[in-house]
């Protein structure tokens, strides 16, 4: 179990997953492959970044943050959307 004040950005499992995607993009040979792959990229850090200060908000305020469950919804699309472009 993750600690509350550990953010999920600097987790393991977040950079393994980071690395994964970024080692599979390099052996990507379609250019525009590569850049929908960085565009997925980009989204799933400032989703998990979001997730990240929902958390500091909720520690800070004792307060329920909302949007919280459609955040980790899109994590978990664009997380697909990755792994089937680095199957192609």
């Amino acid at each position: 179990m993750v600690a509350l004040n550990s953010s999920l950005e600097s987790s393991q499992r977040f950079k393994d997953d980071w690395n994964r995607y970024k080692t599979a993009k390099s052996a990507v040979k379609d250019e525009s492959v590569k850049r929908e792959i960085d565009s997925l990229l980009s989204s799933l850090l400032a989703e998990v970044k979001k997730i990240d200060q929902h958390h500091n908000d909720l520690l800070q305020s004792k307060l329920l943050p909302t949007g919280i469950e459609e955040t980790r919804q899109r994590i978990t699309e664009i997380r697909k959307k990755l792994d089937e472009l680095i199957k192609k």
